[in-house]
């Protein structure tokens, strides 16, 4: 059973790891392959042996699967060199894995745009029976 203790540590311990591994990718690595990462979280399994890094990248579909081939091949030497500055008895081993909850957001977003700017929905001002509504008070006795 987990408690809220070891819950709390272990959304602390992903927290640093999160912010371990982009200041790797941002400082250390210089592989031409990666492109615009942002480390979005990490997930710590429950034995906290393995960690997924959640990650999004600013560019093309091509540009996406060459940082993630990159990134995998990475994974060893990455995780050797956060190691060296983490205070728990064992680095994890790193998997990453390419976050799509932000392009699932932007679509809704865009999705929900379309609907507030059209001009037959329901929040129209030009819609009659609302116009009905919001007539002026002053002449309603």
């Amino acid at each position: 059973m987990v408690t809220a203790v070891s819950w709390s540590r272990i959304r602390r311990q992903e927290e640093t790891l999160r912010e371990k591994v982009a200041t790797v990718l941002l400082d250390h690595l210089s592989d031409p392959r990666i492109g615009f990462v942002t480390v979005t979280r990490v997930e710590l399994s429950r034995d906290r042996r393995t960690a997924q890094v959640f990650f999004t990248v600013l560019g093309t579909d091509e540009q996406r699967r060459t940082t993630e081939r990159a990134l995998k091949s990475a994974a060893p030497a990455i995780q050797e060199r956060i190691g060296r500055t983490l205070t728990i008895r064992f680095t994890p081993t790193l998997r990453f894995v390419y976050d799509e909850t932000v392009e699932i957001e932007s679509r809704v977003r865009g999705v929900i745009d379309g609907l507030s700017t059209d001009p037959e929905g329901p929040g129209d001002p030009g819609n009659a029976e609302e116009a009905d509504h919001d007539s002026d008070p002053s002449e309603e006795s």
